[in-house]
């Protein structure tokens, strides 16, 4: 027999009552990730002699790649599309005037975190979270895409939050762009969605503020904090560019965002509201290696 899967990504959404089992054995793990991982736990879960890994990446741009090589796959993952020259790259130079920062390297860096300092807040007849801050920030970067010439079909938003969907969709037809027409063939739904598919743009909004809530995310299995595997299927769906909305503050107490938010602020492509100190600092550190002065880049936007 062949079993054949990722272990760092979600497995199948499975619709039943879960039994009760050992703490050892989370609701999360896989079979795939138990073979792996009970068996060969000093080769991340691989056993050389038996299992291929794939490892040639034929999506994303090589900063992209790189993303969740380094986080997931201990930089294992080949680039197989140029950096330069190629249809992706060609896109990326297309859209760089509508980013909220202008990457300064050449070829430019793909991937941009834009701080939001917001507010997640629920309706009185829905459980689910949306945040208007970042709503507004997404909806801007949509319809400089639009007018720039993107298709919508190019482009992909993820949230973890089915009432921050709504919001979009309702600011989208509000505004005159959803519905049938402008950006009626948007994609914007959960991570669970868009695993399996990939768009040139992918958009994410996290969403969250509240540290208070992150438990009751995990109980659920919401959200991106503490949530690697959602989080690895989100921005590995980018192609040429990958643009996240969220609050630095909350998001860096987690280990892996932490790693992400670092590859911005390291290139130059983290903007938006003020920073955590820790962070901060090193931004500060990194403009002043770019010449850019003694401030991070900031953006009206990621304020509420």
């Amino acid at each position: 027999p062949v079993l054949a899967g990722d272990p760092m990504q979600l497995g199948p959404i499975v619709m039943r009552h879960v039994p009760c089992r050992p703490l050892s054995s989370p609701p999360g793990d896989t079979l795939l990730y138990k073979l792996d991982k009970n068996r060969f736990p000093d080769t991340a879960g691989f056993n050389p002699r038996l299992v291929t890994k794939l490892r040639y990446n034929y999506r994303s741009l090589p900063c992209i790649l790189d993303l969740y090589s380094d986080l997931f796959y201990d930089s294992s993952l080949i680039a197989c599309v140029p950096a330069e020259d190629s249809q992706e790259s060609a896109f990326l130079n297309q859209v760089i005037d509508t980013l909220p920062i202008k990457p300064s390297q050449t070829p430019p860096y793909a991937f941009i975190f834009c701080g939001v300092n917001g507010v997640n807040k629920q309706s009185p007849d829905s459980p689910s979270w949306f945040n208007p801050a970042e709503t507004k920030s997404v909806f801007n970067l949509l319809l400089k895409l639009y007018k720039k010439g993107v298709r919508s079909e190019d482009i992909g938003v993820i949230t973890p939050y089915q009432a921050q969907v709504k919001q979009l969709l309702n600011f989208l037809d509000e505004s005159g762009y959803g519905g049938s027409s402008g950006l009626q063939k948007l994609k914007i739904g959960s991570v669970e969605e868009f695993q399996g598919q990939e768009r040139e743009v992918i958009i994410i909004s996290t969403v969250r503020t509240s540290k208070s809530m992150l438990s009751s995310d995990l109980q659920h299995a919401l959200g991106f904090v503490a949530s690697p595997k959602r989080l690895n299927v989100a921005i590995s769906r980018a192609k040429s560019l990958l643009v996240i909305f969220g609050n630095p503050h909350l998001l860096s107490a987690d280990k892996k965002w932490l790693e992400l938010l670092f590859k911005a602020i390291n290139n130059g492509t983290s903007c938006g509201c003020e920073l955590p100190d820790h962070l901060a600092l090193l931004a500060r550190e990194q403009a002043l290696l770019n010449g850019g002065g003694d401030e991070p880049a900031q953006d009206e936007e990621g304020k509420e």
